[in-house]
């Protein structure tokens, strides 16, 4: 995934070509904003393949701000702009191939034209993309036959991924509140760059609330692995004004992987509720409105049922609902519900033929294209692509 980097003196209009570069359909890109100072250690340490820049926001010396960036970064492409035409004649001595240069007033077709072409000079064309898509889905259904305790097939993938398979550890955490899908894939590609720099090759997803993940690395780096993962959520959670908790447990081969699985989800204590839907660990008792709830639920969730339908039906009000069910289950009703109907449109998609809009359809979903965004925003993919990673999966099986 090629990562776009936006370096602006000005919050609001780093935030606007933040949306417009990630609606404009660009592919497989990892976005962030960040300030002009100390701009090519902040690249040496994050990575980037594509740096859009205020020409004001890199200092009094742009030039030389340029010179540092190439230096620990001579592939990156870079897109200027500014309004101020001495200062970009200046830096057009420079004489880059990698250095695209706009005037003020920007227009948006010409700020996406100029991205794309640095895209592509990246090395990011329509085909790299679409490989990258593939091999994204792939990984995560190999995170979910690990998970699941398909061991077998776990094996194939990961020497198709070309990941050794020694000793590693399970990793489990909870977050207080759920995550945007643009903010569960930039939290996962950041924790996943600070695994590999201390030795760890992880599969790991965020989504919702939760975050799984499988690290393979030496016995003796598992503590520094963990240390950094907890750091890393530590400074996310206190910057986005959220709480977390995180558990592990070692595994010295796949084989002892599921009881590592059950270890990581008990050290989350209560908070295991939320990891059901993902790990289907023996459930601490729950009340028996909850547990009532939780039934009806699994019993109704592909009609359209709604939280006074559910409240009414189990003898409470919605609030008193509410409250009970993600104070017990660590999960709202309306993610629960969802999770559901993920659970079951997933299955449909790889085992049946069904059009995509009979899946939504199966699952409580009346509006194709409401299923579609809901799908994309807990699964990371289209249902069509979720369909395709399956069959690449099938195909590597045999």
């Amino acid at each position: 995934m090629t990562h776009i980097m936006i370096v602006s003196a000005n919050g609001s209009e780093a935030k606007a070509l933040f949306y417009l570069l990630q609606r404009a359909g660009l592919g497989a890109v990892d976005l962030s904003i960040c300030p002009g100072e100390h701009l090519a250690r902040l690249v040496a340490e994050r990575g980037a393949g594509v740096i859009l820049a205020e020409a004001e926001a890199l200092g009094d010396k742009p030039e030389q701000a340029l010179d540092e960036l190439f230096r620990v970064a001579p592939e990156c492409q870079v897109v200027l702009y500014s309004g101020n035409t001495v200062q970009m004649d200046a830096l057009r001595t420079l004489k880059r191939d990698n250095v695209q240069m706009l005037m003020r007033p920007l227009r948006k077709t010409q700020i996406q034209r100029a991205v794309a072409r640095a895209l592509e000079q990246a090395g990011h064309g329509p085909r790299q993309a679409q490989c990258e898509q593939l091999l994204r889905i792939m990984t995560q259904r190999t995170l979910d036959d690990l998970l699941e305790g398909r061991t077998e097939e776990a094996c194939k993938s990961l020497n198709a991924l070309g990941l050794e398979q020694e000793c590693g550890a399970v990793y489990l955490a909870w977050l207080s509140e759920p995550l945007a899908l643009r903010e569960s894939e930039n939290l996962a590609a950041e924790l996943r760059g600070r695994l590999l720099g201390v030795g760890c090759t992880a599969l790991l997803r965020v989504s919702g609330g939760s975050l799984a993940a499988v690290g393979f690395a030496p016995a003796d780096q598992q503590a520094t692995v963990m240390g950094t993962l907890e750091t890393a959520l530590k400074r996310y959670c206190f910057e986005h004004e959220r709480k977390h908790q995180l558990s592990s447990a070692p595994f010295d081969s796949l084989e002892e992987l599921p009881e590592a699985l059950q270890q990581a989800a008990a050290g989350l204590g209560p908070r295991v509720g939320w990891a059901e839907p993902l790990l289907k660990p023996e459930r601490p008792v729950m009340p028996v409105r909850v547990e009532r709830v939780r039934q009806y639920i699994q019993e109704h969730f592909c009609e359209e049922i709604s939280l006074e339908s559910i409240a009414a039906a189990c003898g409470m009000s919605k609030y008193y609902l509410c409250h009970v069910f993600k104070e017990n289950m660590g999960v709202s009703v309306f993610n629960y519900l969802i999770w559901l109907r993920m659970e079951e449109a997933r299955r449909l998609l790889a085992t049946t033929t069904l059009k995509v809009s009979q899946v939504g359809s199966r699952v409580g979903y009346a509006d194709p294209n409401y299923f579609i965004t809901a799908f994309k925003k807990q699964e990371g993919v289209t249902p069509t692509e979720y369909r395709a990673g399956q069959t690449v999966r099938r195909l590597n099986a045999e």
